[in-house]
């Protein structure tokens, strides 16, 4: 195929338009026009052509994934998605993500702990809530635990799940309206429930609670019924 005339972009100047007798057009950056000795009236064949649109959707889909990881660390699984939502080609997504795994650039491990951290101490989340979020996020259920044991080992000014929650609790309770201690028990109750906490570990920070002057009364755990309308 006939190349017929070749455009540099207005903005984009290190980027060429080459458009062929077919009226069909190829986006060049200038590196692969200089690799290939692009010029116009040159004959490509289809075999060749599509060796370039191969080449230059990887560069475009490498630029855009730097791009992501330049604001935030990524997962594979969640790279993968950000580069398919953009309509690169499979080929073009695995081979970015193969080339950025073995350059150590994405992690899963890193990321695993980078993001459990983050959770534990910005958000205050439980343990069940942010495995399931790793999962979410293509890390597997058995790896998650891992992460989890590991960041808790490695960050000794970590809280622990039982004052992770408790500090979420009362960071919660200052939040809810006076009312009586059965209501604001409940509503506590609920919403450890949804940061990931366990019904053990509940418990026992309502416990410490109420025992710590945070209510005069004690709520029995088993008129407590979720609400998650609150």
């Amino acid at each position: 195929m006939k190349i017929v005339k070749i455009v540099q972009q207005k903005y984009k100047k290190n980027y060429f338009h080459i458009l062929f007798e077919d009226n069909s057009f190829l986006r060049l950056h200038n590196e692969l026009m200089l690799t290939y000795s692009i010029k116009e009236g040159m004959e490509i064949t289809d075999e060749k052509l599509n060796e370039l649109r191969a080449i230059e959707e990887k560069k475009e889909a490498m630029e855009y994934a730097y791009l992501l990881l330049a604001a935030r660390s990524h997962s594979e699984i969640e790279l993968q998605e950000r580069l398919k939502r953009k309509k690169f080609s499979s080929e073009a997504l695995h081979s970015v993500t193969k080339e950025l795994k073995e350059k150590k650039i994405i992690n899963d491990l890193q990321f695993g702990k980078e993001f459990a951290e983050s959770k534990m101490k910005n958000q205050l989340l439980g343990q069940e809530k942010i495995i399931t979020e790793l999962m979410e996020k293509g890390i597997e259920e058995k790896e998650a635990h891992k992460i989890i044991q590991e960041v808790l080992r490695d960050d000794k000014n970590l809280f622990g799940e039982e004052e992770r929650a408790y500090q979420a609790l009362l960071k919660r309770a200052n939040q809810i309206k006076r009312s009586d201690s059965r209501t604001l028990y409940r509503r506590l109750y609920e919403y450890l429930a949804r940061k990931g906490f366990s019904f053990e570990t509940i418990e026992k920070v309502l416990s410490r609670h109420q025992k710590e002057g945070g209510a005069h009364d004690q709520t029995p755990t088993t008129e407590i019924s979720p609400d998650l309308s609150i």
